[in-house]
């Protein structure tokens, strides 16, 4: 948002304050407080809950809160309604699908929630709201973003058109090695005219491999605006990206794909609208070129019988076999 935008590029850049919000993955609770003036933005605020620890209870009041289950199952009252489901895991549909689902609540509202696994959620302040809603699997918007090294699946699941007021969360997917935000977009100020809407954001990452070795996967996230804001950050499973606005592409590292979950917040009402920097325009060129390409040239099947013929492959894990598989995916081969 251009005001978070003015009110914290210059601390971040001078790390006074970081976009990067630690979250040890065993807490519950609010994650990222927007009246907090140590995170980098004001309105969007960002919780998770390990609902063996539950049952949880907490009210909306002058915000909508759409609420995410990353996995396990869980089941969410409010008043007299109740919304029960269960996902067995991000990723066990991507690449190319999505289990993920959504609970919307408007203000003023109790909410309990009860379970097993983990679920997260977004906030932004809204005057009215509308009715409690779950956008199952399969409901949600999914698009097929970018191109070439740049490709990811963006879902949509929530969204001021049809679902709330203010909020619009979702999740994108990232094959290992790739960048999404990209070409370099912003939504920085108020200006519907040419395409770009004021909205501030938050990602929670999640990488598909689970280490406990040094390094383990990781991804590297960027703020930059050109001139006075340049700033990157390692992430790895459950970081936590608070953005006030400028570019903020995010690359996925070679290590494992990895989904991050979105929640963007402005003027209540305002469509979300993303500007295209002029200087990368030309991407969107390329990337039709790439993907007419590949859609005449068609997938390439490959059986897993031709895979387990080459013998630097006989001591790969589950896990391995997965990030090859995935990573021939995107260069066009099918494995079956």
């Amino acid at each position: 948002m251009e005001s978070t935008v003015a009110k914290y590029s210059a601390k971040i850049a001078a790390k006074q304050i970081s976009a990067h919000i630690p979250y040890d993955g065993k807490t519950s609770g609010l994650v990222v407080d927007p009246k907090d003036e140590a995170v980098p933005v004001d309105l969007v605020g960002f919780g998770a809950f390990q609902l063996d620890d539950g049952p949880f209870e907490l009210t909306s009041g002058d915000r909508e809160m759409v609420f995410l289950p990353m996995e396990g199952h869980f089941e969410l009252n409010t008043g007299d309604i109740s919304f029960s489901g269960s996902r067995d895991g991000l990723f066990t549909r991507q690449p190319e699908r999505s289990n993920a689902q959504a609970i919307y609540i408007p203000p003023g509202r109790d909410v309990r929630i009860r379970g097993d696994g983990e679920m997260i959620y977004y906030s932004a302040p809204s005057s009215s709201g509308r009715p409690p809603l779950h956008i199952r699997e399969n409901q949600g918007t999914l698009l097929r973003s970018g191109a070439a090294f740049w490709r990811r699946d963006v879902l949509v699941l929530v969204s001021p058109d049809r679902v709330s007021r203010n909020l619009t969360c979702g999740e994108t997917y990232s094959p290992a090695g790739h960048w999404s935000g990209t070409p370099l977009h912003v939504h920085d100020r108020d200006d519907p005219e040419h395409g770009q809407s004021d909205h501030e954001e938050i990602y929670y990452h999640r990488f598909r491999l689970q280490s406990r070795a040094p390094f383990g996967a990781y991804g590297i996230q960027m703020l930059f605006n050109g001139s006075d804001l340049d700033e990157s950050y390692i992430i790895r499973d459950r970081s936590v990206i608070a953005i006030p606005g400028v570019s903020h592409p995010v690359v996925s590292g070679p290590m494992s794909d990895h989904i991050y979950t979105f929640g963007l917040g402005g003027r209540e009402g305002s469509a979300m609208m993303m500007y295209d920097i002029p200087e990368f325009k030309f991407l969107k060129a390329i990337g039709d070129v790439v993907t007419a390409l590949e859609n005449e040239r068609g997938k390439m099947k490959v059986p897993k019988t031709k895979l387990q013929k080459f013998e630097v492959l006989a001591d790969f894990s589950p896990y391995q076999w997965k990030l090859l598989e995935s990573i021939l995916l995107e260069r066009g081969f099918e494995v079956s």
